[in-house]
């Protein structure tokens, strides 16, 4: 079936004069509405639409030149960056540093339009990383919050506990969750240095954040048995496992340094073949 032709009126007539649209106005040539306009002439026009989209025409193809090639492929890039968990106002603040960029394209002011750009990426990259950072602290704080409780426990009830336990198992249990603690902090200390992409989802934030204080308390675990097993001599006393134990947290080194020494150790004194 084939579709009836639009009428005169309903064409867009080229060379069009942008000048006129107004903001609310509709622009015939693409059918938006011009919600925040950021620059017009007669020959082209530069706004955003109700959707906070970067819209933008021109009566002729060629007035933006060859040179502007490059800026616009920067204009593709910004545009492809997920800004879905920015809040609303975020996004039309970003989408018009792109389109204050463009405008200047229009303007042949090709040094502003790459400052404007510039700054855009750099914007919407560290707002995006705060999301992430956020993700990621919060995914953290979940699991060394009960780290905290539970330190909080057995420091208020030792004297009850130490009776309960048997012999070393209150220092392994302190020492694990004061390894939480450390590893907890070890996170807010590097989380500004830590490499996060708002573009893997909240998810794997949280369970990135999460087994990063999983994995200082296993190592705190793990170096408070080998304390308590006096496989190194670095003390037994509570003070001295919850100092190495929160050490262990912070640290990455220091739980595969204790098994180099107690491999190297087991190594040395396993059963010699008899000649």
């Amino acid at each position: 079936m084939e579709t009836s032709p639009k009428s005169d009126a309903e064409q867009p007539k080229y060379p069009f004069k942008f000048s006129k649209l107004r903001e609310e106005d509709r622009d015939p040539t693409l059918g938006k509405v011009v919600d925040w306009l950021i620059d017009s002439d007669d020959d082209f026009i530069v706004y955003l639409d109700t959707e906070h989209y970067v819209e933008w025409n021109m009566n002729d193809n060629g007035m933006l030149g060859h040179d502007a090639g490059q800026y616009l492929n920067m204009v593709g890039r910004l545009e492809a960056e997920d800004t879905s968990y920015l809040s609303l106002e975020r996004v039309k603040l970003y989408r018009r540093m792109i389109a204050e960029g463009l405008a200047r394209l229009f303007q042949k002011n090709l040094p502003a339009a790459k400052d404007a750009f510039e700054l855009a990426e750099k914007w919407v990259v560290a707002r995006n990383t705060e999301v992430a950072r956020r993700w990621y602290l919060m995914g953290s704080g979940l699991v060394a919050l009960p780290a905290a409780v539970a330190v909080f426990i057995l420091g208020f009830c030792a004297g009850a506990l130490r009776a309960k336990f048997e012999p070393g198992v209150y220092d392994i249990l302190l020492g694990t969750a004061v390894g939480g603690l450390g590893a907890w902090l070890s996170v807010i200390q590097r989380s500004r240095k830590t490499d996060l992409d708002v573009a893997a989802g909240p998810v794997l934030h949280y369970l990135e954040g999460a087994f990063r204080i999983m994995v200082g308390m296993l190592g705190a675990f793990l170096v408070a048995l080998v304390l308590h097993a006096n496989l190194v001599a670095w003390g037994k006393s509570l003070s001295a496992i919850m100092v190495i134990c929160m050490i262990a947290g912070v640290s990455e080194r220091l739980v595969p340094s204790f098994i180099e020494q107690i491999e190297s150790r087991v190594t040395a004194q396993g059963p010699k073949s008899s000649s």
